[in-house]
């Protein structure tokens, strides 16, 4: 069986609409917005985010589809933390075997959490601090595994809009 190799990537320039989709791969993808509420017995409901709040929480489906017969391996999903708001911590998560990464740099590069620097503080004195989720710009999911053909994936995560 040929395999293809996929190097997907998912810019957003801002977060509304929430809903777009993309066909110039052997993966169809989509991308969805949902506004987390709660409903009368405190219970998470997600509701079409036509709007948004300073607050509100936005919870990302990033939605593949492999269209093809074949197995397509080497797959990389990344998906944006848009402007104006900020990852929620731990809410990264994906459908398959993959390796989670973020980036601070506007998704130049990315690394493993705990995101660590080495800062000088005033008095000289050089100090290993841990960036907080708040610092992320990107999230990208490193499949570890084909993704077989006709087989469908799902990553979600959530942002808090500030």
């Amino acid at each position: 069986m040929n395999k293809l190799i996929a190097n997907l990537s998912i810019i957003v320039a801002s977060f509304l609409p929430l809903t777009a989709a993309w066909t110039s791969s052997p993966l169809q993808g989509e991308l969805s917005g949902f506004r987390v509420v709660l409903d009368d017995k405190r219970q998470e409901r997600l509701v079409a985010a036509d709007t948004a709040e300073p607050g509100d929480i936005i919870e990302y489906h990033l939605e593949y589809h492999n269209t093809t017969g074949q197995a397509v391996e080497g797959v990389v999903v990344t998906g944006p933390v848009p402007a104006n708001t900020f990852y929620v911590d731990g809410s990264g998560a994906g459908g398959v075997q993959h390796r989670q990464t973020v980036s601070v740099d506007g998704g130049a590069s990315f690394e493993s959490e705990p995101v660590k620097r080495v800062v000088q503080k005033p008095n000289g004195v050089r100090e290993e601090i841990i960036l907080p989720p708040s610092d992320y710009t990107h999230l990208q999911w490193l499949l570890q595994s084909p993704v077989a053909g006709g087989e469908r994936i799902v990553f979600r995560y959530r942002v808090q809009v500030r």
